[in-house]
């Protein structure tokens, strides 16, 4: 699979405390813990499919 990483649209979803981003209907996420002056990443999970494509490391 291929993926245009600038095509990516990565949302904030705040309620769950991640960011998300569904690619070919398959969800990849980066869950964070933030307070006033720290943010912790505490997971991030890429679909199987899709690691080694760079997903991760999207800005």
């Amino acid at each position: 699979m291929e993926i245009d990483l600038e095509d990516l649209e990565i949302t904030n979803n705040e309620s769950e405390r991640r960011f998300e981003v569904s690619i070919n209907g398959l969800l990849s996420k980066l869950d964070y813990l933030q307070d006033e002056d720290t943010f912790v990443i505490t997971h991030v999970g890429v679909q199987p499919e899709l690691r080694g494509l760079g997903v991760a490391g999207k800005e």
